[in-house]
């Protein structure tokens, strides 16, 4: 279905000297799509992937094309692969896949540790258990990343991997490189891209990071911990700083140009109690430091690692009874 999509994307990065994938918000996909698009990094056929399945006790191999659509990227070119603890699945497949093909530098955090497809069975009229069904097998492992994760080449934050990549492949084209005026510009790169990578590292950028102040214990759940991180954002009001939580929790970046003009009216949130809470949401009580108006805010993240969010919900409320 998104054959043409793939090739038209590989094709416009054919002549580049180096590409680097970014997978730290994709939670995963078909077994398939994982060797169209592995077909154009290799010049041969190459096997990828068993999937062995217990309903007609069969394993079906996975390799790449002996044909593409196009040019092949072919193999002779550096590939970085970005990944977050937010990769599931069929995106943990392709950096496992290359990986241990060494055919890619896996770039960033471990990720989630899917590799078994699962089906859903209904146990009540309320109730569903979702029941692994397959395995991946991988040919040289002899195994698969399920409860473990692909472990990255260079272990780095989500929000640093894109960076960390791009000095990675700079330098990896110094060393290539024979023209002296062509050096002369990659060290520039360089130099602005460890730079940009310095100020990711700086303490204001880090203030995600920082305790909430307001004396609360938040509960030590996926929505507790997350919702903590958003407070802990979204109270620094800095853009660079919100844009970094919504990418790393699988949300649209732009929301943070929103929650900004949200933070100029409130002028930061302070946390007053939890509501409700359960592993996966929680509705707080908090109270806007300008007009001290209280407020609900309610996150709701998925039951799947890792977890993103799938609802962010504020409204007015009446104030706490003495």
């Amino acid at each position: 279905m998104a054959s043409e999509a793939a090739a038209t994307a590989m094709n416009f990065l054919a002549n580049t000297d180096a590409l680097i994938i970014d997978l730290r918000r994709n939670g995963g996909g078909q077994p398939e799509m994982v060797a169209l698009l592995s077909s154009y990094l290799f010049d041969k056929p190459t096997h990828l992937n068993d999937i062995y399945s217990r309903f007609d006790n069969r394993t079906q191999e996975y390799w790449t094309s002996e044909t593409v659509a196009g040019k092949r990227y072919g193999e002779s070119k550096p590939v970085y692969v970005l990944t977050s603890n937010r990769t599931f699945s069929g995106a943990e497949e392709f950096a496992y896949n290359l990986k241990n093909l060494k055919r890619a530098t896996i770039v960033g955090e471990t990720t989630g540790g899917g590799a078994h497809p699962v089906r859903p069975h209904r146990i009540t009229d309320h109730f569903m258990i979702g029941v692994p069904f397959a395995r991946a097998i991988n040919p040289i492992t002899k195994t698969n990343w399920e409860g473990t994760g692909v472990t990255p080449d260079i272990e780095t934050t989500a929000e640093q991997a894109l960076k960390v990549a791009q000095l990675a492949a700079l330098k990896n084209l110094v060393a290539k490189t024979g023209d002296q005026q062509r050096v002369n510009e990659l060290q520039r790169m360089i130099t602005t891209t460890q730079n940009e990578l310095d100020e990711l590292k700086s303490p204001a950028a880090q203030q995600i990071t920082a305790p909430v102040d307001d004396g609360i214990n938040l509960p030590d759940t996926p929505a507790g911990k997350t919702l903590g991180e958003f407070i802990r954002a979204f109270n620094t009001g800095d853009l660079a700083t919100l844009r970094r939580f919504h990418e790393a929790h699988g949300g649209d970046p732009d929301n943070a140009q929103q929650d900004i003009g949200f933070y100029e009216q409130s002028g930061g949130l302070k946390l007053h109690s939890v509501v409700n809470s359960s592993e996966h949401a929680i509705e707080v009580l908090v109270q806007a430091k300008n007009d001290e108006r209280w407020l609900s805010f309610a996150i709701s993240v998925a039951a799947l690692p890792p977890n993103g969010i799938t609802d962010i919900r504020v409204r007015p409320t009446e104030a706490p009874k003495p």
